[in-house]
């Protein structure tokens, strides 16, 4: 069993990797865009859910953005939704002249989180750090997929 395990984290970490600085996608326009297949990157959430004892089908991708309120500058995510709309996957993205790429560990902000979306209402970025509201107001921290 634990080669099995060995043998997932080996996986995931090399999907995860690649990915960091992979183009996700582009500004044009004051729109966002993807721009890249997402299948290797889709894979590799799923089995860190799957790894964190939650099973979901990511199956709608787009591209946020916000206004970080505390260094007030625009911040770009990359979302995922499972099908069953009960999970959502936050990924920081960089913007370099418009092209927007997967943060990697050279950005103030560069983990993956997840939320389970029936408890929490919006998720944002606010001194480059993750934060959440919940339905009841409450403030929450979403959980960690990927460091």
């Amino acid at each position: 069993m634990k080669f099995k395990q060995l043998f997932i984290v080996l996986v995931l970490l090399l999907f995860v990797t690649n990915s960091f600085g992979q183009k996700i996608g582009f500004i044009q326009r004051a729109q966002h865009r993807i721009s890249a297949d997402l299948t290797p990157l889709k894979k590799a959430w799923e089995l860190a859910l799957t790894n964190q004892n939650r099973v979901a089908e990511l199956v709608h991708f787009e591209i946020e953005s916000g206004l970080d309120p505390t260094v007030n500058k625009t911040f770009y995510v990359l979302t995922a939704l499972s099908k069953d709309r009960k999970i959502k996957v936050y990924a920081p993205l960089k913007n370099v002249d418009g092209n927007l790429s997967i943060a990697g560990k050279d950005m103030p902000l560069s983990t993956v989180v997840f939320i389970e979306t029936e408890q929490t209402s919006k998720v944002k970025i606010d001194n480059n750090t993750w934060q959440c509201e919940r339905v009841d107001q409450a403030t929450c921290s979403p959980s960690v997929l990927i460091e």
